[in-house]
């Protein structure tokens, strides 16, 4: 069962409505953003899908599809009329490096022959330089990988902006590198900057993160955040965790524009939703991918030893990792689940379709969330997981998710490393499933995403006033 607010909305997609409340226009730059299949693209495209029942009309500036390792063509549907400028994206010097020593070697093998061969490795590798080659990586990474869409991504918002008069521009980070375009375009044009923050960017707790960029480089990088938050008119997190840390870092940001515009689902991509309630197997999924520190061997190790106290076989208990899970952390998840002997329990399978995804969600018994040492970040699919009703699992340590999870009753947050404690919240999951109890089902309506647009909608007013 799932939990929906109620909705006095007028229907999307009417055109005489959206004719009668369009009047002011606002520029979404958003690397992520439909085909694309990464959870970074929701927000950009459910505030793009909402905004104009509030009277916003909202253009997008992105990149070509050809640049996104992942599609999901289906969400799409969500866009109607918005305009979308979609631009190249031009390789950074690492990679034209690369490029260039690649051809040199082929050209070399073609001619030497293998004791030729042999020591010009031997010199390549004697004449290498550990420092240049931090410092060539680091650029590649200055503030990120993606900062070479900066002058593709400018000439076009030029345009966008000039040609339609926008005057303001809501910039989805990460990629940081966003920031740096959409600040140049706010000073070129006399734009309001708006930074939307997904993930915090050099926050204190960071820093362990950044350790193999050169100081220099940081600091520079540190000095260019302060720079586009002076710059931005306001700034929006995810939660209260966030914005409270934001400000205790940045002290000269002034609270009152200092907002939080949280994630959430959108009850109408349910609403195509076909799945059957869960069944008499006790069933666990993970929809996502196993990166950063996201790591199930204490997980695992906790539902082989779950297992064994309720001499449970592998037909009453199933775990499915759905999406790109095969390694976490640098290891292999099959060998993991091979020394818990759970091979016939744990079900590894790649990436499907938003809508499959939801589907599997709902079918579930219990579904696992994985945020360790992000006390600031809630996982965009916690929302998700919320709106299917069912009992979520949290392995997080005290922060925004496990607050989330413990103040809407939704499930169970337990630290990581504690495999005790992530055993005996099985047990207590396993009784709620054997009973349906529903303990941990809430009412998640106020993370409606058409709620959160009204949100973002009030704060664009103000500025726009």
């Amino acid at each position: 069962m799932m939990f929906f607010p109620g909705n006095n909305t007028p229907p999307l997609g009417i055109s005489a409505f959206r004719a009668a409340v369009m009047s002011r226009k606002v520029l979404f730059v958003s690397y992520h953003f439909p085909p694309d299949a990464a959870v970074g693209a929701l927000r950009t495209q459910k505030f793009a899908k909402y905004l104009p029942v509030h009277g916003w009309e909202p253009f997008v500036l992105t990149v070509r599809e050809q640049y996104y390792p992942s599609l999901d063509w289906e969400r799409l549907k969500d866009l109607g009329e918005v305009i979308v400028e979609r631009t190249q994206f031009w390789r950074t010097p690492l990679q034209l490096l690369i490029d260039v020593r690649e051809a040199f070697r082929a050209r070399k093998a073609t001619a030497a022959t293998p004791e030729d061969a042999g020591r010009q490795r031997n010199l390549d590798r004697d004449r290498g330089n550990v420092g240049l080659k931090r410092w060539l990586v680091s650029l590649n990474w200055f503030p990120d990988d993606k900062l070479y869409w900066l002058m593709p991504g400018l000439v076009r918002g030029l345009y966008l902006v000039r040609r339609n008069r926008i005057p303001l521009i809501v910039v989805s980070a990460p990629p940081n590198s966003s920031i740096l375009l959409a600040f140049l375009l706010s000073r070129l044009t006399g734009t309001k900057m708006i930074i939307d923050f997904r993930d915090p960017w050099l926050l204190g707790h960071e820093q362990a993160q950044q350790t193999f960029k050169p100081r220099r480089l940081l600091d520079i990088e540190k000095a260019l955040l302060v720079r586009m938050l002076r710059r931005a008119a306001c700034v929006i997190t995810t939660n209260d965790f966030f914005r409270s840390a934001l400000l205790r870092e940045h002290s000269f940001l002034d609270p009152e524009q200092v907002h939080v515009v949280h994630n959430g689902f959108d009850s109408s991509d349910f609403s195509t939703v076909s799945c059957a309630p869960p069944g008499k197997t006790f069933s666990i999924a993970y929809v996502g991918t196993f990166y950063l520190q996201r790591n199930p061997q204490n997980f695992l190790r906790a539902v082989s030893l779950f297992m064994r106290d309720r001499s449970l076989a592998s037909h009453d208990v199933e775990v499915r990792f759905v999406g790109d899970t095969e390694n976490a952390s640098g290891s292999s998840v099959r060998a993991m689940i091979e020394q818990n002997g759970l091979e016939d329990v744990v079900n590894i399978s790649g990436k499907v379709c938003y809508t499959r995804a939801l589907e599997i969600m709902c079918e579930s018994s219990v579904l696992l969330l994985l945020a360790p040492n992000q006390p600031f970040q809630i996982p965009a699919k916690t929302y998700e997981y919320m709106a299917a009703g069912r009992p979520i699992l949290a392995l997080a340590q005290p922060g925004a998710t496990a607050s989330l999870i413990g103040s809407m009753g939704c499930g169970l947050a337990v630290d990581p490393d504690d495999i005790e404690g992530i055993r005996k919240a099985l047990h207590l999951l396993y009784d709620d499933h054997l009973n349906r109890a529903r303990t941990y089902v809430c009412d998640a309506g106020v993370f409606e995403r058409r709620n959160q647009a009204s949100r973002l909608a009030n704060i664009l007013g103000r500025i726009d006033a």
